[in-house]
């Protein structure tokens, strides 16, 4: 098991063991390898819709999230890299993400509009849509920084000393 794999490392004098997850949000669209998974996936602003890469606001994947990263914590590493499969961007078929009706919703709930995706495609895309394209981004960027917050709070539940690094794109 992985715990022991960390221990036989520490008697051999590494003094720094952690644990790389690999995969949070997914990298690309890997239907190859793997089953949909049981959460809302990306989707794009055409509604190309990500076959293996989950929408960061998914109630049911935030829950997913939550118990593996305190499954890898609760394994004493000295440190947990975070890869850089956490972005809103280049998803496999999802290049610009996450028009999900989950991400719709939170949307139009802050800014207190009702756009459906076709909607919001086309203001972001419009000349003077600049309002709502510094909104969109503001969404996306509060989207992953809600995921990291959680990330980072259910490691530091388990154990606060150990250290958090992102690989970022």
């Amino acid at each position: 098991c992985l715990r022991d794999r960390m221990a036989i490392l520490r008697e051999h004098s590494i003094p720094s063991v952690g644990i790389n997850v690999l995969v949070t949000l997914g990298h690309a669209d890997d239907s190859a390898f793997a089953e949909k998974p049981p959460f809302q996936t990306m989707v794009g602003h055409d509604g190309a819709v990500s076959t293996s890469c989950m929408c960061p606001n998914s109630p049911e994947f935030e829950q997913y999230t939550k118990e593996k990263y305190r499954m890898f914590a609760e394994l004493k590493p000295d440190f947990i890299w975070i890869d850089d499969d956490i972005r809103m961007h280049n998803h496999g078929v999802v290049r610009y993400a996450c028009f999900c009706p989950i991400c719709l919703s939170l949307f139009n709930q802050t800014h207190q509009t009702a756009f459906s995706r076709e909607q919001l495609v086309s203001w972001l895309n419009a000349p003077d849509g600049s309002q709502y394209r510094a909104l969109w981004v503001k969404h996306n960027s509060d989207s992953i920084n809600r995921l990291l917050v959680l990330i980072g709070q259910t490691i530091h539940d388990v154990n606060p000393a150990i250290e958090i690094g992102l690989m970022t794109v």
